[in-house]
């Protein structure tokens, strides 16, 4: 009914019988060498990372030749693993060495993983540090991070009013998460003195680019909130535009 089994497949069975002719056992140790192999190879294969390809070897060139823009990009692909091995160590050398020309995403970059402690020993005083010359040159990522740093007193002395000021930068220039702390900053009174319908108006700006939590915060505010306030709040964050990434005061907020 089942059909015949091809007579190589009776082998296995035959050997663990102890009946198997000589040269199916040979044939079978061969077999399993040869799959054992592949297998080996296989692995060698997944682990070996690529050899760069012409336009690597000519960017990494770049980056050694001191082109800052190269040093970033080569910090990318180390980080992340692209066209070279995965390796942070590296990632954070060209970082270090574009951050040091002044390049704000290097020095954003450089900053996470100081934050991190990926290839670098773990520094909140040296990731504060780049992060704030990266937000001083209008980079909205690194505005939001060093606004979060300030919040929560990590490398920096907690400061309210530092945090503020950088979650309105970088909410300023459309970032959504900045948007909605800042509207928690207003809501809360942190560093600042409490406004709903300032709130209220990043909170409607951040649900206008998908932020739930800002979305269902609206909700609750408008339960409380007079009609003029939220026409008002409405009409602002309709007229919203983000602003141009410009480099922004280096000088501390006044107190």
């Amino acid at each position: 009914m089942w059909g015949k089994a091809p007579l190589d497949r009776a082998a296995p069975w035959g050997v663990m019988c102890g009946i198997a002719p000589h040269h199916h056992v040979r044939a079978m140790i061969l077999r399993t060498l040869f799959f054992l192999i592949v297998a080996l190879l296989c692995q060698l294969h997944a682990q070996t990372p690529p050899a760069p390809t012409k336009e690597i070897t000519d960017l990494l060139a770049k980056a050694e030749a001191g082109q800052a823009e190269a040093q970033t990009i080569a910090g990318v692909l180390y980080e992340i693993g692209r066209g070279v091995a995965k390796d942070d160590t590296q990632a954070a050398k060209w970082y270090r060495k574009a951050a040091d020309q002044g390049v704000a995403e290097a020095q954003f970059n450089l900053a996470l993983l100081c934050k991190s402690g990926r290839g670098v020993p773990k520094d909140l005083a040296e990731a504060s540090s780049w992060m704030s010359k990266s937000a001083a040159q209008g980079n909205a990522k690194a505005q939001f991070n060093i606004g979060v740093m300030y919040e929560k007193g990590e490398g920096v002395a907690k400061s309210d009013v530092e945090a503020i000021r950088w979650f309105t930068s970088a909410a300023e220039q459309g970032d959504a998460t900045a948007q909605v702390n800042l509207g928690f900053m207003y809501a809360n009174g942190q560093g600042v003195k409490r406004n709903d319908v300032e709130a209220y108006k990043w909170w409607l700006i951040a649900a206008a680019q998908g932020q739930q939590d800002a979305k269902k915060n609206c909700e609750i505010l408008e339960r409380n909130l007079k009609s003029p306030q939220m026409l008002g709040a409405q009409l602002a964050a309709r007229n919203f535009k983000p602003r141009k990434m410009q480099p922004a005061t280096t000088q501390p907020a006044p107190r």
